[in-house]
């Protein structure tokens, strides 16, 4: 097993995200195909490690969003289904076929250069129709039909999915744009009357919301909530777990007396005499974002407040009681209401996916299964 050599630490319980996914495919996808989507690294749990609980759970498949990822989930798990959601360079749709990894294809000038490859393989395709998002796909339907015809001029290439991603689904207040859209895709596919094998448009927020009233699709996506992350007010319905705990150790404590200035910009002076300021080395160039400042953490059963500025690698923190060097300190746990990652992401003004994939290669994973450490991930050491 790898080692790792700083007191902080990501702990991700791989037995939860399994139970997770297994709860939404037999919730919300029992009689459709599920995708678990492990893109950015598995939203900061690891795409490997992750990709592993896929095949041992009852997902159907996988969807990342670039070619890279996916070549790393087929370099573990060859035959576990794997769609690429973004678009990928026109110059690696022979990698693409090589892996057998099912490609999206979202203007009709990709259609007419895939077409004219001379594919050593069956290619697998998903056309993205833009039905609102307006990122990527195909608006036109006329020009879906084109490219579809296009398509099936090479006999290599297998047109098996269709799909399209919502703008508002976790918003409350745009549920018509949502409906909007919903109700666009279902024109596109029965318009087009194409025996796709594979039909979906929802993702973590839709498919919760909406899997009971979706029923011209034959499979789902379903990134964030498997990781705890979604706060959604339909989330209660359903036994979804925290899966990821951030966590360092206490590196000095100093007892200062009032009016001691601590940090850069001394940003913080301290308010009374015999004040207990303790650091620990994490920090923003961890991913730790400087407007967590104020909030809290726990050593045992006690809360402490981040005062000052956060450093690069390291910040402070105000306890009302002594703390020691080495007492662990939690600041990620979505058991915990004032440390989970709702709350981390309103102090932060974003979102939960953001909080999860920002902590970068200096923080190790260590990985559980029945409670067990069974692997520690030090990407840092690997490059």
């Amino acid at each position: 097993m790898e080692n790792y050599y700083r007191n902080t630490w990501i702990e991700i319980d791989l037995d939860n995200i399994k139970h997770n996914i297994n709860e939404i495919k037999e919730k919300c996808s029992k009689d459709k195909y599920l995708f678990a989507v492990i893109k950015g690294d598995a939203y900061g749990h690891g795409l490997k490690q992750v990709s592993d609980i896929v095949v041992e759970s009852s997902a159907d498949g996988c969807a990342v969003a670039t070619l890279d990822e996916a070549l790393l989930v087929k370099k573990y798990h060859k035959d576990l289904k794997t769609l690429v959601l973004g678009i990928i360079p026109d110059e690696q749709y022979q990698t693409a076929c090589d892996n057998d990894i099912t490609l999206t294809i979202a203007t009709k000038e990709s259609a007419q250069l895939l077409a004219s490859l001379n594919l050593n393989k069956e290619l697998l395709i998903h056309i993205k129709v833009n039905t609102g998002m307006n990122r990527i796909g195909f608006i036109d339907i006329d020009e879906i039909k084109e490219a579809i015809t296009i398509l099936e001029q090479n006999k290599k290439i297998n047109i098996e999915g269709i799909f399209t991603h919502f703008a508002t689904a976790e918003d409350y207040d745009k549920e018509d744009y949502l409906m909007m859209q919903l109700n666009r895709f279902k024109e596109v596919v029965t318009n087009l009357n194409y025996d796709f094998k594979y039909i979906h448009c929802t993702n973590s927020a839709s498919l919760l919301k909406l899997h009971e009233h979706i029923d011209f699709t034959t499979a789902n996506r379903c990134g964030i909530v498997l990781y705890c992350a979604l706060e959604d007010k339909v989330l209660y319905q359903y036994d979804i777990k925290p899966t990821f705990k951030l966590k360092s150790k206490i590196a000095q404590v100093q007892v200062y007396e009032k009016g001691k200035k601590i940090g850069y910009s001394i940003r913080y002076t301290t308010e009374k005499d015999n004040e207990i300021i303790a650091t620990i080395p994490i920090g923003y160039a961890d991913g730790f974002a400087r407007a967590h400042t104020l909030s809290k953490v726990k050593v045992k059963e006690q809360y402490g407040t981040i005062v000052g500025s956060i450093c690069m690698d390291q910040l402070m923190i105000r306890f009302d009681d002594m703390v020691h060097i080495n007492d662990e300190v939690i600041l990620i746990d979505g058991y915990d209401k004032e440390l989970n990652v709702f709350t981390r992401c309103k102090q932060a003004q974003t979102i939960t996916h953001e909080i999860f994939t920002r902590f970068g290669n200096r923080v190790p994973k260590l990985y559980y299964k029945n409670k067990e450490l069974v692997e520690i991930d030090n990407a840092l050491l690997k490059k």
